[in-house]
């Protein structure tokens, strides 16, 4: 079945496209920390399918760390956006080598297709695509499309990092952080207050403390505010994505929280905060 969702401009037009997609591509070597992680063998043939592929640019790292590794693989990059697609093949559709070999589609019939029919080792990558989902599905028909194509498709492994917290990040927002951050907006970050204001209007007060780090996650995006602002980068928590996972095992799993974004919170608001932000996790389908 296909998406009903709409095309790239769901929940909101890219007001900088090449700044959305250049900050995606930060930090890609931690974003291929599955590779360490998946029992790779030169005698075996791999298919990676990058869900939600955007630009593609993950494949511009995946690839020619492969290749240096000997690793026969096709390469997957699909996304719902046939602009995206189109972007990805004028950059990345030449990397191609020996060893490798790259697709991009927007057709999930097409990746189908070479799964069913390879007996190559599968993986999937969902990197930062798990929120996107959650943020423009129309229906809740179509989460289930895409649980669905993750965990029936016939993968033998799923390798996501993604924005996703713990249940422990429920509660009030430490008071100290709280009068902390907002003396630094108002001596150093005014320009700020209106976004927070906007921030709240959708999700509520930062006195709570899911949504005081919520915002912590988007105040740097304002060049795209239009579409961070509505998206939901916490649609669910790290148990609930794990029991979705049930037919698979636990391969691997680290949640913590970004160095970059660390260092941005304590230089821009003089914090830190307690809770992880983030999750890393591969799970092996079960023989």
């Amino acid at each position: 079945m296909e998406y009903t969702l709409n095309e790239l401009e769901v929940g909101g037009a890219f007001n900088n496209i090449n700044s959305y997609n250049a900050n995606m591509a930060k930090g890609m070597e931690d974003k291929m920390f599955f590779v360490h992680v998946l029992p790779l063998a030169q005698s075996e043939h791999w298919i990676f399918v990058d869900f939600g592929c955007a630009d593609g640019t993950l494949f511009s790292a995946l690839a020619p760390l492969l290749d240096s590794m000997n690793i026969k693989a096709t390469l997957i990059g699909y996304d719902i956006s046939e602009t995206m697609i189109s972007i990805a093949k004028e950059k990345f559709g030449n990397l191609s080598t020996d060893n490798i070999s790259v697709v991009f589609t927007y057709n999930w019939n097409l990746v189908e297709r070479y799964i069913r029919h390879s007996n190559a080792k599968k993986a999937v990558i969902l990197s930062s695509v798990v929120h996107e989902v959650y943020s423009y599905a129309e229906s809740e028909q179509d989460i289930r499309i895409f649980w669905d194509r993750i965990t029936n498709s016939g993968f033998d492994y799923v390798c996501l990092r993604d924005m996703m917290p713990s249940r422990s990040i429920e509660g009030p927002t430490d008071e100290s952080q709280l009068e902390e951050f907002y003396q630094h907006v108002e001596e150093e970050k005014p320009e700020l207050k209106k976004y927070i204001q906007d921030f709240e209007a959708h999700w509520g007060k930062l006195t709570d403390n899911k949504n005081f780090v919520h915002y912590l996650l988007k105040y740097r995006w304002i060049t795209n505010w239009t579409r961070e602002v509505n998206e939901n980068y916490f649609p669910i928590f790290v148990d609930e994505f794990i029991a979705k996972m049930a037919s698979y095992r636990l391969k691997h799993l680290k949640l913590f929280k970004v160095p970059f974004l660390e260092n941005c919170w304590r230089q821009d608001f003089g914090i830190s905060i307690v809770d992880n932000t983030h999750i890393k996790a591969v799970f092996a389908a079960r023989e």
